[in-house]
């Protein structure tokens, strides 16, 4: 199911596009010291947060406390290095992330799963790999289970396009046997935003269909869609009717449906400005939850699908990001800015 290259290559637009609305940390210049959030952060059962912020330019993970201030870091990385993602065990007890190269080019194709004891404060790798993983998540129902996204290739498509992740799988690791296997085989594109529902037997993800055209000008019709596997592993198959196309990141909501992020319209400045839109199961039109007039993404939904988090970058089209980590309810609301204190 790879798509053929000569797709591939007509497709490198729509690609680049697609990283853009994921805010994939890989892209940005090599040159500068990051400092502040980072845009990766994941949500306990009861409401905790965790996220991954910049110090003169050493990612860390940080908790915040009620008032969504944050301490000193539970886990740092150095300088040439990124934290991709991380996601909290079931029982809010510890914290797996990934680290990778800063410049995957120069630093080597390599990560490395970390686990964060939050009880002990000690921290352990649990598993390497030759490949860049991208994302990762614990299964909701299974402590002993991570999910993650793997890219086998760290390369540009054409003499004109820049280096991005590609050949992507999905996987799952299980920390008990220190074994890990491709839940799929398909070498895609592009994968991004794998969510795992508690109490689901499938995981989602998004990626360009795998449909066929007859000319090159059909391809340009092609949407990042949301697809769904059996928790075992096997060939993804749409998410169904009542999914949207066309989205980049998302979460899906416990009844069905998703909260997804897409394209609301295009700035004065010629820059797509990115939204948060809700399809109800059977309903395949969006509503459209956020009015942030930037980029809004990363959303992430609490087991009940009663509250929405979700990251701003406020700067989005321009050199440097400035993310800001919002709270709102999921049926529609004001968003609360969270992170960093405004």
């Amino acid at each position: 199911m790879k798509r053929p290259l000569l797709i591939a290559l007509i497709l490198i637009g729509a690609a680049t596009a697609a990283s853009a609305a994921a805010g994939l940390a890989l892209q940005k210049p090599e040159n500068e010291t990051e400092e502040g959030f980072s845009g990766v952060y994941d949500v306990t059962a009861d409401g905790s947060i965790a996220v991954v912020s910049f110090t003169e330019g050493r990612p860390g993970i940080y908790l915040l406390d009620e008032e969504a201030a944050s301490s000193g870091p539970l886990a740092e990385s150095g300088t040439d290095s990124r934290i991709n993602s991380l996601s909290f065990s079931p029982d809010g007890r510890s914290i797996a992330f990934t680290v990778s190269p800063k410049d995957p080019a120069a630093g080597g194709l390599k990560s490395i799963i970390r686990l964060l004891d939050l009880e002990s404060g000690t921290e352990r790798a649990v598993f390497q790999d030759k490949g860049l993983i991208t994302e990762l998540t614990f299964s909701p129902d299974d402590p002993d289970l991570i999910y993650f996204l793997r890219a086998g290739v760290f390369e540009n498509y054409s003499p004109v396009a820049a280096q991005h992740p590609h050949d992507f799988d999905v996987h799952e690791y299980r920390l008990s046997e220190n074994n890990t296997r491709p839940l799929t085989d398909l070498k895609a594109y592009d994968m991004q935003s794998l969510d795992v529902p508690a109490g689901s037997d499938s995981v989602y993800f998004s990626m360009f269909g795998d449909e066929e055209y007859e000319s090159a000008e059909e391809t340009f019709d092609a949407t990042q869609q949301i697809y769904r596997i059996p928790e075992e592993g096997g060939t993804p198959e749409p998410a169904g009717d009542g999914y949207p196309r066309d989205v980049y990141g998302f979460a899906i909501i416990p009844d069905g449906g998703a909260i997804y992020q897409a394209v609301s319209k295009t700035s004065d400045e010629g820059i797509f400005e990115y939204e948060l839109f809700r399809s109800d199961s059977g309903q395949g039109n969006g509503r459209q939850l956020t009015r942030m007039r930037t980029h809004a993404g990363n959303p992430v939904l609490s087991p009940d699908g009663k509250t929405l988090w979700f990251v701003e970058d406020r700067n989005f089209g321009k050199e440097r990001p400035d993310f800001h980590l919002y709270r709102m309810p999921a049926d529609g609301g004001t968003p609360e800015a969270l992170f960093p204190a405004e």
